[in-house]
């Protein structure tokens, strides 16, 4: 039976948050087909994953700095060494603030390069990310024109009231950006299972042999049913999730039904190439 997708459908399903780029062998040959459905370690995103490595790298540097020149003010409380906690404050506070506004940047992207996502969830969920890196940019600022302990004191007050609506953010984006390429994969499930049953139809020449592949394909759309349901409900408590404020919560909930679809993806995917590969 020459049925190309089933095999393709299979290694994107296992490879769809590690590698952009698919290589498949074929049924019936050793040709190879390269795909990008999602390119989200290619370009803008690569450079970005390298930028954040590069700044989460500084920021942990200059904390350790930090840390001592705190050490140092406790033992030794002089204005020289006040001054070095502050400009160390300073320092740790902005290299922070190059993380988390990459981090934002970087779920942007992700978010934009996503499918299977609504795009008026989608519009909905960057104008919010949008927001967030605006704020974080204005707090940067803020950051860059502190000079003295009372000032730096005041951007550290700023910055408690801002950060918890960048942890929620992350969470529920994440979620969102899984949610999608999980529906990707159902929605070109459905269709490999379309071709593999017009494939079943046109070559199965032995009547007991396709009452069997029949009874395949009963259980593969069972299958299919069951998960579509608890994606679709994935889908109304992702929107309803983003438009409350449990979000975190939601996004927990959301998560473990994520999962069951993965699972339930998993079967599938097995049982067609059973359907497949079995004469």
């Amino acid at each position: 039976m020459r049925i190309t997708a089933v095999f393709f459908l299979t290694v994107f399903f296992f490879s769809l948050f590690n590698v952009p780029s698919v290589r498949a062998q074929t049924a019936s040959d050793s040709s190879t087909i390269t795909v990008n459905p999602v390119d989200l370690l290619g370009g803008e995103v690569q450079q970005l994953k390298d930028e954040y490595a590069r700044n989460l790298s500084i920021y942990r540097n200059d904390e350790r700095l930090y840390i001592i020149a705190k050490g140092q003010y406790k033992q030794l409380p002089t204005l020289a060494s006040l001054e070095e906690v502050v400009q160390s404050t300073r320092t740790v506070m902005l290299s922070r603030g190059a993380v988390l506004l990459t981090h934002l940047h970087l779920l942007r992207v992700s978010l934009q390069n996503t499918p299977g996502i609504d795009l008026n969830v989608k519009a909905l969920q960057l104008k919010k990310i949008d927001a967030a890196i605006a704020a974080l940019t204005l707090h940067i600022s803020h950051v860059q024109s502190a000079q003295d302990k009372p000032a730096i004191a005041v951007m550290s007050a700023e910055f408690a009231s801002i950060e918890p609506q960048f942890e929620g953010l992350a969470t529920e984006t994440l979620s969102l950006i899984t949610y999608g390429n999980i529906q990707a994969v159902f929605d070109k499930t459905l269709t490999v299972k379309d071709e593999v049953q017009k494939a079943v139809f046109a070559e199965e020449t032995d009547a007991i042999a396709l009452s069997a592949k029949k009874r395949g394909l009963d259980e593969i759309d069972r299958n299919l049913n069951d998960v579509g349901s608890v994606l679709k409900g994935v889908q109304t408590n992702e929107t309803a999730s983003l438009n409350s404020q449990r979000s975190s919560q939601g996004s927990q909930n959301i998560g473990s039904d994520l999962n069951t679809v993965f699972a339930g993806l998993s079967r599938t995917l097995s049982l067609l190439q059973e359907e497949v590969t079995n004469k």
